[in-house]
């Protein structure tokens, strides 16, 4: 039953799997986030796509949208978030030995190691958690004004949000966790010059925000400036021909003003969307779906659940496109 059910995404536009990052061993500050491929694992779900789809670049995927209003069918648009070291190798080493084009979708804020993501910070403590011990941890950080009687410290430490990351600094302090030094130690994030390396093999870049906040969260305002400054340095450091944009966690709760907007002024040619369906409808918008979760699902079932919802989100648009026709149908009898 696989192949009959993913062959039907081959005849509706593009499949746009993203990943974060590819690592045998991962690393303290994604440990406790996600489970990662290890890099025979992501060859061969890259086989598995190339077997089904056929891959399509940023420029592409712009160029056809521009030209035809549509995506052609089969189409497979791959893209990682975060600009994480990794991006550089392997994973850059795998697309390329395999010719598929690959967009990597960078953090601003993050580019050369300048400042770490909240939720790499959260596992990163989560790590020294474990490695402290429960019950130790647990009597260092109720400590804290915001433990409130929490449970467990690493499920603490991974609940919190974009707006409480000045909690997860105090709770560094307490584990004696030094920030400053692990983005020297580590460095996490692509550099500038890894960026360079990167597009000189072929691969395209893409904004995805200045420091990852979930966009719900956030005023208007906010979301337009985190997006105008994310696009605007990237367009700036590295002349990126084309201009897109992926939304950081996931779209929902997104209105159709922030759309209008970066669309209409051009800030994007186009804007990559996770979770429902965006508030809007354009063929600007392209949907992407994640592949990696705690409990990690395989690719096989992921294209599954993906056909399904292509599935569900074509009738949805089928029942709208007939309901004013029928609308006049009714109001003439």
């Amino acid at each position: 039953m696989l192949f009959p059910l993913i062959g039907s995404l081959a005849s509706r536009g593009v499949v746009a799997p993203c990943y974060h990052l590819v690592s045998d061993d991962p690393p303290p500050h994604v440990r406790h986030l996600y489970r990662c491929r290890t890099i025979t694992e992501f060859g061969a779900e890259l086989d598995l796509l190339l077997r089904l789809f056929k891959p399509l670049s940023l420029s592409e995927l712009v160029r056809a949208i521009r030209d035809n209003g549509r995506v052609p069918d089969g189409s497979l648009f791959l893209s990682f978030d975060d600009g994480v070291a990794e991006v550089s190798e392997p994973i850059a080493g795998v697309c390329h030995a395999k010719g598929v084009p690959a967009t990597f979708f960078l953090t601003s804020g993050f580019l050369d190691n300048r400042m770490l993501f909240f939720r790499h910070k959260a596992s990163i403590l989560a790590e020294r958690c474990a490695a402290l011990g429960r019950e130790r941890s647990f009597g260092i950080l109720q400590r804290l004004d915001a433990w409130h009687g929490a449970g467990d410290p690493g499920e603490f430490l991974l609940s919190l949000k974009y707006q409480q990351t000045a909690v997860l600094d105090q709770c560094a302090a307490l584990l004696e966790v030094d920030f400053e030094a692990y983005l020297r130690s580590a460095k996490p994030y692509l550099t500038g010059e890894q960026v360079n390396g990167v597009l000189k093999r072929g691969f395209e870049i893409g904004g995805h925000s200045v420091d990852h906040p979930l966009y719900a969260d956030l005023s208007l305002e906010d979301q337009l400036a985190q997006t105008r400054r994310c696009m605007a340095e990237l367009r700036g450091r590295f002349q990126t021909p084309v201009q897109g944009f992926a939304f950081p966690f996931v779209s929902d709760g997104v209105g159709p003003e922030f759309y209008d907007t970066i669309l209409g002024e051009n800030t994007a040619d186009l804007i990559f969307c996770l979770g429902g369906e965006p508030a809007v409808r354009s063929p600007r918008l392209v949907q992407r779906f994640g592949v990696e979760e705690r409990n990690s699902r395989s690719l096989p079932v992921l294209l599954r659940a993906e056909a399904s919802r292509k599935s569900r989100a074509r009738v949805r648009a089928l029942w709208r496109r007939s309901a004013f026709p029928v609308e006049q149908r009714c109001e003439k009898d």
